[in-house]
């Protein structure tokens, strides 16, 4: 075996080693966003601000759609729920006529006092209610991420916003951390290859908000330095917010 053989080996090893410790590095992250979340979320009920109206749209846009897609689930699960219990007997009486409904309902009223009647009649509400909630679950996913992903764009670009962010102030110094140094660069390498990591499309959103936060902070620095803002001063962004090639014009500055 070369030399270059045994790096390259080593180097996957390290990946794969990497790549089994997702859930753990993906809990940082989540456990963060729980922590920020009620200042974050506060800045909606406050938005009155007109430093913070373009990130207040935002989020409130982001909160309907977590809204509509609970409300959206809701329906589902209650829809298949009354599915289940009541079309069976509108397809008997439609296609057997009311003397076949009246032998279902002879069937049901002999089970009622079958042995163990209460338990089975239990069961079947049991199952009947699990695939309603299961219909509901999976509703309520599919209409979030229909209506999701022009917002998690949005999300994403949130410290790119012209004026005020809370979301940036609370969120960027901690994120970025996470991701350049807490977590190794093995791990991130697991990206170049498709399917690899079980939240993918997570970690490249979590990448380019981090990216973006950078941007945020450089553009900053440009706006203290030129006007004279001291560092525990806050800045607003002027518009239309961060450029975003802000790196490549001030990387040889």
């Amino acid at each position: 075996m070369t030399k270059n053989q045994l790096e390259n080996l080593i180097a996957s090893a390290n990946i794969e080693r990497e790549r089994k410790k997702e859930s753990q590095y993906f809990e940082l992250f989540t456990d963060l966003l729980k922590r920020k979340k009620g200042s974050i979320i506060s800045n909606v009920a406050v938005g009155d601000s007109a430093d913070y109206a373009t990130e207040t749209k935002t989020l409130k846009k982001l909160l309907k759609v977590e809204s509509d897609a609970l409300i959206g689930g809701f329906v589902v699960g209650i829809v298949a729920f009354s599915s289940i219990r009541i079309l069976p007997r509108l397809a008997i009486r439609l296609i057997g006529g009311e003397s076949k409904m009246k032998t279902f309902r002879d069937s049901e009223n002999a089970s009622r006092k079958s042995p163990n009647a209460f338990l089975k009649r239990g069961g079947s509400f049991l199952f009947e209610g699990m695939i309603g909630f299961w219909a509901g679950w999976r509703g309520y996913h599919v209409a979030a991420s229909m209506q999701g992903e022009d917002v998690i764009e949005d999300i994403t670009n949130i410290p790119l916003t012209q004026g005020r962010s809370i979301t940036s102030d609370e969120i960027c110094s901690e994120l970025s951390n996470l991701v350049r140094n807490e977590i190794p660069n093995e791990f991130w390498q697991n990206l170049e290859q498709e399917d690899n990591l079980k939240h993918e499309s997570s970690w490249r959103n979590i990448i380019r908000f981090s990216d973006n936060c950078i941007k945020r902070k450089a553009f900053e620095d440009i706006l203290r330095a030129k006007n004279g803002i001291k560092d525990n001063e806050p800045v607003i962004i002027p518009p239309p917010g961060v450029p975003e090639d802000i790196l490549e014009k001030t990387k040889y500055r």
